[in-house]
This record gives structure tokens, sequence and C-alpha cells, in this order.
């Protein structure tokens, strides 16, 4: 159940505030199980802030450097932020760290924000 999971998320974020896994889980559930794109961006914007530490154990890196900003370029379209998201698209996009079947997809994201517009 949600509540559960959700608190449980929020312990762990709370003992250890730099880390971003357990706000990119609770993402996960706001986008793609509840549509709440305004929770979501209440929690992406906590979490875009944080930068991967070499120390961390056992982190996926990749959520620091392209996963999280994605997640939250996503909200921005749902909010109707296209600015704010394609600004988002075109920083992964010049990133070397999605992977070009990644960056492809981001292409498509932009060009709905752009549509959007």
């Amino acid at each position: 159940p949600w509540p559960e999971l959700q608190e449980a998320y929020l312990t762990a974020y709370a003992a250890d505030p730099a880390r971003v896994e357990p706000l990119y889980a609770m993402l996960g559930y706001y986008i793609y199980v509840k549509q709440e794109y305004h929770m979501a961006f209440l929690v992406s914007t906590v979490a875009i802030t944080k930068t991967y530490q070499e120390d961390f154990l056992f982190a996926e890196s990749a959520l620091y450097y392209w996963k999280v900003p994605l997640e939250h370029a996503i909200c921005c379209y749902h909010l109707g932020k296209q600015e704010e998201a394609i600004s988002i698209y075109d920083q992964l996009i010049d990133s070397p760290y999605p992977d070009q079947e990644q960056k492809d997809k981001i292409m498509s994201y932009r060009q709905l924000s752009i549509n959007a517009l």
C-alpha cells in the first residue's frame, strides 16, 4: 500500500537527504501510477538539486545525471511549463550520459513540448 511505501521512502530520505533514490521512487509512483503531476513536481524540484557523490555506496549515477532531470521535465510538460521542459531536454540531449536510444526518446518529448507552446 502506498501510504506505507511513502513513509518508508520519506524515512530513507530523512536518513540521508543527499541521496536521490527514495525521491526517484516516489516520482515513479506520482507520475506513472497516479498521474499526480503537481505532487511529482514538488518531489522532482527537490530531487533535481541532488548531485552524485563518488563516495555514495550502491548509487545509480544515471539517476543523478539524467533520469531525475528527465522526470522533472516530464512534470513540467504536464503542468504547462514548456520552456522549462525544453531547457532540460536540451541539456539532456547535449549531455554525454543518456545513450542514443534515450536521447531519441528525449527528442520526441522535446517536440511534444514545442508543439504545446
